[in-house]
């Protein structure tokens, strides 16, 4: 048991180092808000989607491919039930502050950290089924997650953002190769493979590089950010994995939500925000404190489905 609980705490700790990297290359001026985006747009349009498609490179297994379809499944159901609930935890909150805590509570960051956890403590088969997770979280986070600050939903818009998304395209592309068992040549599936392997760290580096850039005093007296808190990185992830065992589904299924639910908010939330005449400033604190608490709750969860 204690092994466990160590091992959990060494994952944890290898990608908090990462991020301690990021605020020192930010501290130091290595990192400036040009470089961050620069490294956001390699990680999002390349690194990342390599990933994706290099999990996909697996031999095919109805199994497999059953459990794909489940967990779709688990994630249109997860969303729509944390969207519709935050409503009522959040019902005092100020119309400045509710649409960016439900968007919090509903859409963790699957991304740019969901995955490199899931890839320390499964390797490639939780990259795959994570990116099966993440398409419904990209189609409700451009159709249902915009709607919370702007009121309506533009399916114009959302089909552009959703099909601009390069994590869509790999995935679809990674359907095709393991669907079809296309073998790369190895040149290009060894490419693949290093390329999507940079994701961890470059995405620790950049949230790292995030949290230095964010101003602390301004959030030690918010009570609604310690209360988001409580709710998105405690109260979802438990419900995740104490419903799901109800219903005695497959525990690697089970790990990999509960985890995918234990990660703190998108950081595409302040964007979205702000971009809609919203508090994008809040936005990031929420992202902010969540990102630093995960810190801790995150080895937690790690132990608790492994």
């Amino acid at each position: 048991m204690g092994d466990n609980l160590m091992d959990a705490v060494n994952q944890v700790l290898v990608l908090s180092i990462m991020m301690v990297i990021g605020i020192y290359a930010r501290k130091k001026g290595f990192i400036d808000d040009r470089v961050e985006k620069g490294l956001s747009a390699i990680l999002i349009n390349i690194t990342l989607p390599l990933m994706i498609i290099n999990s996909f490179c697996l031999e095919f297994d109805k199994a497999i491919m059953g459990n794909a379809i489940k967990i779709f499944f688990y994630s249109i159901v997860i969303h729509l039930v944390l969207l519709i609930l935050s409503r009522y935890i959040y019902i005092k909150a100020s119309d400045r502050k509710k649409p960016l805590l439900i968007f919090t509570t509903s859409f963790s960051n699957c991304g740019f950290m969901g995955y490199p956890v899931l890839n320390s403590i499964f390797g490639e088969i939780g990259v795959f089924y994570a990116s099966i997770f993440t398409m419904v979280f990209t189609a409700l986070v451009w159709t249902a997650g915009v709607s919370l600050f702007t009121g309506k939903i533009s399916m114009k818009e959302a089909s552009k953002s959703i099909l601009k998304n390069p994590s869509i395209w790999a995935v679809i592309i990674g359907i095709i190769i393991f669907v079809g068992q296309i073998k790369l040549p190895f040149a290009i599936n060894s490419t693949v493979k290093s390329v999507g392997n940079m994701t961890t760290p470059i995405s620790m580096i950049i949230i790292g590089s995030m949290l230095c850039g964010s101003n602390i005093k301004e959030m030690i007296g918010d009570f609604s950010l310690y209360y988001l808190s409580i709710v998105r990185l405690i109260l979802v992830p438990i419900a995740t994995y104490f419903t799901m065992n109800m219903f005695s589904i497959d525990s690697m299924l089970v790990a990999i939500c509960t985890l995918l639910m234990a990660m703190p908010g998108a950081v595409v939330g302040p964007v979205i925000a702000l971009s809609a005449g919203g508090d994008g400033k809040y936005g990031s604190q929420c992202v902010f404190i969540t990102t630093l608490l995960s810190v801790i709750t995150i080895p937690l969860f790690i132990y608790l489905v492994r």
